[in-house]
């Protein structure tokens, strides 16, 4: 099955959003986020069978609404380095057009020389295991 990183970061990040609005609710005293909260009831297994805990704490509202916090922080840190290195690629790749573009317009068979080198070497590249830099051509 496929990975899909963006949307497991935006699912993520819904869930963490949601349990800090909870968490900040039930630390203001709103009713409905008391009645979420408080009205969870855990079981434990006991000799394989399942008892009801009769009383159960939770942390802190407070704490738990950090965490959430500290959570989507660090989920805007990596969007923040995801788009830094989009951004970088990008201008990699605008660079790369625009000496090719120059290239071209002073020698169209060198242009494609260029081209074809480049093809050739990321199709090798490829094919060779990453893990070990030193077999690939320089």
């Amino acid at each position: 099955r496929e990975i899909n990183a963006l949307d497991q970061l935006r699912k993520i990040n819904r869930y963490a959003n949601e349990l800090l609005d909870l968490f900040m609710r039930y630390g203001r005293g709103d009713g409905e986020a008391l009645r979420i909260v408080e009205s969870q009831v855990r079981k434990n297994k006991v000799s394989g069978q399942e008892e009801e805990i009769s009383e159960y704490k939770f942390k802190d509202p407070r704490e738990l609404a950090l965490k959430a916090m500290l959570e989507i922080r660090g989920q805007l840190k990596l969007q923040l380095e995801i788009y830094q290195a989009l951004f970088d690629m990008r201008a990699v790749q605008q660079f790369q057009t625009e000496v090719l573009e120059t290239i071209g317009s002073v020698s169209t068979e060198a242009r494609e020389e260029i081209i074809r080198r480049l093809t050739e070497r990321n199709a090798i590249r490829s094919a060779l295991d990453l893990d070990r830099p030193e077999v690939l051509p320089g």
